[in-house]
């Protein structure tokens, strides 16, 4: 259910335009996966949607995050469901969560 709120969140910004709403309500989705993930047994997923919170957690920056960055963190996290990757000792998951971490600390700098 929460997976299917990210992808809407992601689907309103691909309709209706990255504005302070569509992208507020991504973050919403983004920061309920993060308290959510590890209670369902995926810290990993608590970790992706830590990193994209980080990445959008200041609105008066918040449009300007780049949107590739957006969509990477949520196919991640939901190819880490999909594929039942739990934690960050999975070596895919590893490489995928640090790669996003990477990137969002690039594009804090």
């Amino acid at each position: 259910d929460e997976l299917v709120k990210l992808d809407t969140a992601r689907e309103r910004i691909r309709s209706e335009g990255y504005t302070a709403e569509t992208s507020e309500n991504l973050y919403f989705r983004a920061h309920d996966l993060k308290g959510l993930g590890a209670t369902y047994g995926y810290p990993l997923v608590t970790r992706m949607a830590g990193s994209l919170c980080r990445l959008i957690d200041d609105p008066s920056t918040r449009l300007s995050a780049p949107l590739f960055l957006l969509d990477a963190h949520i196919d991640g996290i939901k190819a880490a469901v999909r594929g039942e990757i739990r934690d960050a000792d999975h070596p895919v998951g590893k490489t995928l969560v640090e790669e996003l971490e990477r990137r969002v600390r690039e594009y804090e700098a």
